[in-house]
């Protein structure tokens, strides 16, 4: 998978299902991207993306219930 010139060798993505259909892997292998699925619900097997994302969603939330 390319994008600007750039190869995009490893996905890596839970078993949310998301990134589960057939259409989406076979897509992955003929541009030479290999699928790495890791536990699904675990954001420490996730690496630093996953557990931004939920830090960004715990901070949101603290500021929402302060203004409430």
């Amino acid at each position: 998978m390319t994008h600007l010139g750039i190869a995009i060798k490893i996905l890596h993505s839970n078993h949310g299902g998301k990134y589960l259909d057939k259409g989406f892997t076979l897509y992955l292998k003929s541009r030479g991207t290999e699928q790495q699925l890791t536990i699904h619900d675990t954001p420490a097997h996730n690496s630093v993306a996953e557990h931004r994302n939920c830090m960004i969603v715990e901070q949101v939330c603290i500021l929402l219930h302060a203004v409430a």
